[in-house]
């Protein structure tokens, strides 16, 4: 069963599909069945048919209006509908459906997701089926599939699979955006009329790997298609829930890691789908702690037992995308996300326990990225404030560290934030010098930045400049020199949350903590600091000022890790 909508942009691409299950058509032991829609400029309504080969457009029946817009494709009714017409015409042994549109993993236009777009019935800026509806629709219509595929965008994710591990064996989908072209229908249906008694299973793996060798023909697209057993879903469930109680239960010492890790992760056109496995990977090289470790292994294996076929090409193999293991996870920063979607998200089969108790990875993204496990949202304020870091001696490698309100990042650790951007470590770019730069709008509270002196030779004098974000442009806030003898080198352990006060009071050679920002909170997320009015150089500040909750350790193996 193959439900096209293809009332959008991929109208001509639907065409092409089209033809190339003409090209084999059905046999007296596979019925191929479609129905479609495309844009009613090439051909109104919505038509539905058994494919033979070379098709006649008299074999068409028309469903709906045969002259207008046809039914709507999005309504998750018209699914049902369909499927379960093609089963009571046309009853087999087994069943495979193929969702073929626009599609967004669990997230899409207009907050709502899933797949399956319908312009002409809904709007160009419509939502598309949401993968609830979708998970509804195919229940109604009492059909268990043996494998279902979606031709469409971003579908090879967690959420979906979850959602639809009662309704079919096996699921075949994308991590990444898949071309207009999609799935090789003339090699996935010759395989499967060449061979009808072949398994849901071996069916999966040809659609995998004729997707593969389709693009990697052409050698121009990088894209992923992988096989899911949907059987292990309780097992793979197991293992993230574990993975994200022992984050959450570790969150004030593990926060830098995590965020670093998921900084470091694969991830797709939707930054926030970040690969499951490799995100399980980075933990495990972004941290030395055991529980995180070993939480993050069972991920992996689960993962390895649920992929069953992972294929995937680029013709630029040093890509992240290369590390793709078959299955995305929703896996935000605070940038990424907001209220709304932290609501829709906790909706999701896959973050409920029950009818509506948030589950341990709901509740871990909810903490990630607002500090609280239920569905609340990090207070916002102006940003757009910058600090440029330099220094006189090409031998010393300085390491600048901003303490966001609740995060400790630095240029090594990543060149993103949860509140903004930095420039690449200064031992990889090999100029001296480093910034972070606030996005327009970061969560509110006090921003401070430290100095370290990594590594070198000699003494060296630092000078910091600052933008406060207001227009007044750069302002030079301090000189300092760091490696001064008359004061003792830091312990390895001793980053600023490890001995905070003692940053303040600057005891150490080795470091400096220079200044703070304080970001302000306003409905109107208008400025309300004038220059330096709330943003001056800082000497003992009082820890008891305001609350630094997590404690992030970092070590020197960390941070090798990390490519220094």
């Amino acid at each position: 069963m193959v439900y096209i909508a293809g009332d959008n942009t991929l109208s001509d691409a639907a065409i092409t599909d089209l033809q190339e299950m003409t090209a084999v058509g059905s046999t007296s032991a596979v019925n191929i069945v479609v129905q479609a829609e495309l844009d009613p400029t090439t051909r109104p309504g919505t038509w539905r048919g058994r494919i033979v080969k070379n098709m006649p457009d008299a074999d068409w029946q028309a469903v709906g209006s045969s002259t207008g817009g046809g039914v709507n494709m999005a309504n998750p009714q018209t699914l049902t509908e369909f499927i379960s017409w093609a089963k009571s015409t046309y009853p087999a042994e087994n069943y495979a459906l193929v969702l073929w549109s626009h599609g967004g993993g669990w997230k899409s236009l207009k907050l709502k997701r899933g797949a399956l777009q319908d312009v002409t019935s809904a709007g160009v800026n419509a939502p598309m089926m949401s993968l609830n509806d979708i998970v509804t629709a195919i229940k109604n219509s009492g059909v268990h599939f043996g494998l279902i595929n979606f031709d469409a965008c971003l579908m090879g994710m967690y959420e979906v699979a979850y959602g639809l591990r009662d309704v079919s064996d096996f699921l075949v989908a994308s991590e990444e955006v898949e071309p207009g072209d999609g799935d090789d229908y003339t090699a996935i249906l010759t395989s499967l009329t060449n061979t009808p008694s072949q398994t849901a299973s071996s069916l999966s793996a040809t659609i995998t790997s004729t997707y593969r060798n389709f693009y990697a023909a052409q050698g121009r697209s990088s894209v992923t298609k992988s096989a899911v057993d949907l059987s292990k879903m309780a097992a793979l469930r197991t293992a993230i829930d574990n993975l994200a109680t022992v984050m959450t239960n570790g969150m004030g010492i593990l926060r830098t890691s995590i965020q670093a890790a998921q900084i470091a992760t694969t991830n797709y056109e939707y930054p926030y789908n970040r690969d499951l496995s490799d995100f399980a990977t980075q933990l495990k090289l972004h941290s030395t702690d055991p529980s995180l470790i070993n939480a993050a292994t069972a991920v992996q294996s689960a993962v390895t037992g649920a992929v069953t076929s992972n294929q995937l090409y680029t013709p630029d193999t040093t890509q992240a995308i290369t590390r793709s293991k078959g299955m995305a996870i929703w896996l935000p920063t605070k940038s990424e996300t907001n209220t709304g979607e932290l609501a829709d998200y906790g909706l999701l089969d896959a973050s409920l326990n029950g009818a509506s108790t948030q589950n341990a990875w709901a509740g871990f993204v909810n903490l990630l990225v607002s500090g609280d496990t239920v569905n609340t949202y990090i207070t916002k304020a102006q940003g757009n404030f910058a600090y440029i870091l330099t220094w006189d001696n090409p031998s010393v490698d300085l390491d600048l560290y901003m303490y966001e309100p609740a995060n400790l990042t630095a240029p090594w650790m990543g060149s993103t934030s949860t509140n903004g951007y930095m420039s690449g470590d200064s031992s990889v770019t090999g100029v001296q010098t480093e910034y972070y730069v606030a996005a327009p709008t970061v969560e509110a509270g006090w921003y401070d930045l430290f100095v370290n002196y990594y590594s070198g030779t000699g003494t060296t004098t630092a000078t910091l400049q600052y933008d406060d974000g207001s227009g007044a442009g750069w302002v030079s806030i301090a000189s300092f020199v760091l490696m001064d003898n008359t004061k003792p080198i830091a312990p390895l352990s001793s980053y600023p949350d490890t001995d905070f006060v003692a940053m303040l009071n600057n005891p150490y050679a080795d470091w400096r903590y220079v200044h703070s920002h304080q970001a302000i909170f306003d409905q109107t997320i208008t400025r309300l600091l004038s220059p330096h009015k709330a943003s001056t150089l800082l000497s003992g500040k009082a820890l008891n000022l305001r609350v630094h909750s997590q404690a992030q350790i970092k070590t020197g193996t960390n941070k090798t890790l990390s490519g220094k």
